[in-house]
């Protein structure tokens, strides 16, 4: 019976690990910076390991080969790789997968020939008697180099033009723990348009073809040529009658965002086959959507639900050719935009060893790490990806039935992870430190329990899954009104209960409430602002941001959870608590003696940057310590290594910046502003200004206007300012503060306050989350929250942000039993003092008949007191604070 081929194209990888120590010597000339020698011992030890495709085909014949003893020529696959190397290296490439090789004849340091010269049967290269055994290795090798029509090899002049790829990577490390990698080479040259023949893809393919699998690492294999020539051999062989029951399965990774050949490749697939698995890693998840949160808890973020559509989804035309643009006005419009489905399924192995995946209903996480994070990874991912490959394969050619199991693939999954941490512990394990030896690891032991598992019947995992559309729906309500969503009961799924998840309040950033899209999407870049520059382990200049915003809008909060979040050591001042000048280089001193005490990275946050010390502004005293990293202090130069500088102002950026050029500033401002600023014979203004401006320009990072998100809102076909409008309320209530009950309520008739209310249901969604977070801080745990009390955080405007509504949250009374019920919110009579800090509906207001008629005048107010008897009906809604499991 014909073996089952397995083609495996992409990109193929001979990997060395060298273990390098730094040595001085007096005769060393020509040394450069640093001067490294090799650890080895002796010249038999090898770097030598396979990389990229390579691993694949070495991983995919362990696992699918039957029989005990493991002969990869007795199995019922046949492997055939596919790639560009260098033709001189093809029995190098031959004899890198025979069982029989030593690593160290392969590849040393050592030696400038490794490999004796193969005779011209091709004997075994390994064997004592050269002569007389010859290779027995099955696997073909197919070089896409072009070849001589008339002697079939490749001709001379395209031999310059083509490299077996190599990766260099230096380790430094001995006695203890694990080496550290310092360097990486890659000895790659990229090959030139003219020296494939692309033909040759299609010879490989016949009847018995099961599977292709491409790894592209974007080294020139797999591109618009290669893709199309791939796709048609692979539809060629599915159209045929014999074939239709047991369609080619197509397996993909790439680590390239949207590569170009994927829409040729999948456009010339047409409805023939669907890719059956696309894997990504944590790198290209990173890249397309930065510093995300993937998880909370075993819930998936918004972040994990976007990659895996991404992933699994490839948008096109309902034609199927692709979206393309037309200048023409009489063609006719273009069809409605589809997305049609690019994979059946998607999995993306976190940096953390957790992974997200989705098959063809489900979309599904695996929280649980089978391990702390190693700091040697090198495989993880090519390991996770081949045993998906693997399993897929003998489970679903095994018992086709099984296709339909919804949690086989979450199975699937799970295995893989763990083969994948298996590896990654061998690896770990593989140096030597004392010898200096890379001791090359050996997939055999790595997949003994993977191998074991293939032979289990899949029993059920259950892990948190659900629809794409279910999940986004959820994220969806949770960001609206008062953030209730509606989820079935544990005991009784039939009936629906309204849930707050105090959870899905927090964005990127744990501990930091943020639910406006806007206001989130600035986090989010500030988050990966602060998350590339502390993995820098030596960056050139510091990470400096402003934010602003109005007094008690969370600006040191914000911080204080950046600083967590990348475990930084936090240090905070205020300039508005400095008295002097010295003060503020008391400060730079103690930054710079904790650096020099400590290599941890500081997160320094400044606050009422815009302030004056002595009458002059401080900015013009953090020009040298921002960007040149030093200052003078008692006659004494101090060094201040790059950190990040979160700085603060309750002032905007055109308050600091004034009549310097902004991006913020519109031009009739800053033609006003720079008017006035001619006209005044104000010195100490001017310079203001040119310290505003010398110092916003050395700002690295983000500027956040913290008050800005959802500013501008709609209502009646008009638009209105939120900003604005709690600045105006502000006003009135500090104005208003002597007059108390009969100032307060007039408040309620003015224009403002009644735009306020009309758009609460657009901005309020965060004071619910921030209020349910506030009150459980103050009085412990909260279970229950009457609906209408939710309704009220909406609605309430704080006039100073946060701290207006901590001291809110400290005023409730009678909280009992983790329930808040309408009877337990302040009562603004009794506590006039927080007339200065909210402004709540004036239903809530406990008024006796005499008072009622002072309220006359404010518009739809029994309406509105009716409304409130109503909603309070309603009943409560259960609070959940940490990510529950649907076990």
């Amino acid at each position: 019976m014909a073996k089952k081929k397995i083609v495996v194209i992409g990109d193929w990888f001979i990997d060395e690990n060298w273990l390098v120590a730094p040595q001085k010597l007096y005769h060393s000339s020509h040394t450069g910076d640093i001067h490294y020698a090799a650890r080895l011992e002796d010249a038999s030890k090898s770097v030598f390991r396979r990389c990229g495709a390579a691993e694949i085909v070495e991983i995919l014949k362990k696992c699918l080969t039957d029989d005990k003893d493991k002969d990869e020529n007795k199995g019922k696959y046949e492997f055939i790789g596919v790639g560009i190397w260098h033709p001189k290296d093809h029995d190098f490439m031959k004899c890198a997968f025979c069982d029989k090789q030593k690593p160290g004849k392969l590849l040393n340091p050592f030696t400038l020939t490794t490999l004796r010269g193969t005779e011209k049967k091709r004997n075994c290269q390994f064997s004592e008697k050269t002569s007389q055994i010859r290779c027995k290795s099955h696997l073909r090798l197919v070089n896409l180099i072009k070849n001589d029509e008339k002697h079939g090899k490749t001709p001379p002049d395209l031999w310059n033009k083509v490299s077996t790829n190599r990766i260099i990577r230096c380790y430094e490390g001995f006695c203890e723990g694990q080496p550290q990698l310092k360097y990486r080479y890659d000895w790659i040259l990229s090959p030139h348009e003219d020296v494939c023949d692309y033909t040759k893809i299609g010879n490989v393919f016949k009847d018995n073809t099961v599977a292709v699998v491409i790894e592209d690492h974007d080294m020139g294999v797999m591109n618009e040529e290669s893709a199309g020539a791939l796709a048609t051999a692979i539809k060629k062989i599915n159209e045929k009658p014999k074939n239709k029951k047991s369609k080619i399965k197509v397996f993909l990774r790439t680590k390239v965002d949207k590569p170009a050949w994927l829409e040729n490749f999948r456009s010339e697939l047409d409805n023939t086959t669907q890719i059956s698995l696309v894997v990504s890693d944590f790198q290209l998840a990173r890249h397309k959507m930065r510093e995300r949160r993937w998880f909370y808890e075993t819930e998936l973020g918004r972040a994990s639900l976007k990659i895996l559509e991404e992933l699994k989804s490839h948008p096109t035309n309902e034609n199927g050719t692709g979206t393309k643009k037309t200048n023409s006005r009489r063609s006719t419009p273009p069809k409605k935009k589809v997305q049609k489905p690019l994979a059946l399924r998607a999995a993306v192995l976190l940096d953390e060893n957790r992974v997200i995946a989705a098959d063809d209903k489900k979309y599904f996480g695996i929280p649980e790490k089978p391990g702390e994070k190693l700091q040697l990874n090198i495989g993880r991912t090519t390991t996770f990806y081949s045993a998906l490959i693997a399993q897929h394969i003998y489970w679903r050619n095994k018992n086709p039935n099984k296709n339909k199991n919804e949690e086989l693939f979450q199975k699937e999954c799970k295995i893989a992870l763990d083969a994948a941490y298996a590896w990654t512990k061998q690896v770990a394990k593989a140096w030597d430190v004392d010898k200096g030896e890379y001791k090359p690891v050996r997939h055999n032991k790595v997949l003994e329990k993977l191998i074991e598992k293939l032979d289990v019947n899949p029993k059920s995992i259950m892990f948190n899954s659900s629809t794409h559309e279910e999940l986004t729906e959820n994220w969806k309500k949770s960001s609206e009104k008062c953030g209730i969503i509606k989820l079935p009961q544990k005991d009784n799924p039939d009936i629906k209960e309204k849930v707050l998840q105090l959870w899905r309040g927090e964005g990127i950033l744990p501990g930091y409430i943020c639910t406006d899209r806007q206001k989130r999407s600035n986090i989010q870049g500030l988050v990966a602002s602060v998350a590339d520059f502390s993995r820098d382990n030596n960056p050139a200049h510091p990470l400096s941001c402003l934010l602003t915003g109005a007094p008690g809008g969370g600006k040191s909060h914000l911080a204080s959870c950046l600083a967590k979040k990348f475990d930084m050591h936090f240090m905070e001042y205020s300039i508005a608590q400095m008295a002097t000048a010295k003060d503020f280089i008391d400060c730079l001193a103690t930054i710079s003696s904790v650096q020099n005490r400590s290599d941890e990275k500081l997160l320094i946050f400044i606050d009422e940057v815009n302030a004056h010390i002595e009458g002059n502004p401080i900015m013009g005293l953090l020009l040298g310590p921002l960007w040149g990293g030093s200052f003078v202090f008692e006659g004494k130069s101090y060094r201040l290594r790059p950190a990040t500088w979160i700085f603060a102002s309750t002032g905007s950026i055109s308050d600091i910046v004034g009549v310097a050029n902004s991006d913020n500033l519109d031009d009739k401002y800053q033609k006003k502003n720079k008017k006035e600023a001619e006209k005044t014979s104000d010195d100490k203004k001017r310079i203001d200004y040119n310290k505003g401006s010398d110092f916003a320009s050395r700002l690295s990072g983000q500027i956040i206007d913290l008050d800005a998100a959802g500013t501008d809102l709609k209502i009646h076909r008009r638009k209105i300012n939120l900003k604005e409008i709690i600045n105006s309320v502000r006003t009135e209530l500090i104005n208003r503060s002597g007059g108390g009950f009969d100032h307060y309520v007039q408040i309620y008739s003015g224009q403002d306050y009644q735009d306020y209310l009309a758009t609460a249901d657009k901005h309020g969604t965060e004071k619910v989350y921030l209020m349910t977070k506030l009150l459980i801080d103050r009085w412990g745990p909260i279970s229950k929250i009457e609906k209408c009390v939710l309704k009220l955080f909406s609605e309430i405007l704080p006039a100073n942000g946060a701290r207006s509504l901590e001291l809110f949250a400290s005023h409730f009374e009678s909280v009992r039993r983790g329930e808040i019920a309408s009877y337990n919110v302040p009562n603004l009579l009794h506590q006039q003092a927080l007339m200065r800090h909210v402004v709540i509906p004036p239903e809530w207001l406990e008024l006796d008949k005499t008072e009622t008629e002072k309220l006359k005048k404010i518009k739809d107010y029994k309406k509105r007191c009716n409304k409130l008897e109503k909603t309070k009906k309603e009943g409560f809604v259960r609070i959940e604070t940490v990510v529950k499991s649907n076990d």
